[in-house]
């Protein structure tokens, strides 16, 4: 058992000494969508979002990012109150995002490799909420 956890210490300090040279470029993002539905309280939600990413290695290992995008979040939800009127409230959010971020990588593999990332976000949006009441005739 020592004998393997040595080799793998070993294996992973040596993976671990490549670099991300200085200078390097990267370009990636995030597009994400979610939805959700739930019967026992009459609610429901809608998100989506669209964030690309563009990065500069200013050192080894390490680079700073900037991430802009827009977000929107649309919830819905139905109640009645005492009267047994139905109450329907909508919620929609959106906003313009700007992330300016700094990573730090650890190479595993040439293929492969960990980071941690420190974000800075800013978000410039709006939130508007509707409220409807609909009589059910009683």
């Amino acid at each position: 058992m020592k004998k393997i956890t040595m080799l793998s210490a070993l294996l992973f300090l040596s993976l671990a000494n490549a670099q991300v040279p200085k200078g390097t470029q990267f370009v990636s993002g995030q597009f994400g969508y979610s939805t959700t539905k739930d019967e026992s309280n009459n609610s429901s939600s809608d998100s989506y979002r669209f964030f690309p990413t563009y990065g500069y290695f200013f050192a080894p290992n390490w680079a700073v990012a900037v991430s802009a995008g827009y977000r929107q979040t649309t919830d819905h939800s139905t109640t009645k109150n005492a009267n047994f009127q139905n109450l329907n409230l909508e919620a929609e959010s959106s906003a313009f995002v700007v992330t300016p971020s700094l990573r730090k990588f650890w190479v595993l593999d040439e293929r492969f490799s960990l980071f941690c990332q420190l974000d800075f976000p800013l978000e410039f949006g709006s939130t508007k909420q509707f409220l409807t009441l609909e009589s059910n005739g009683v």
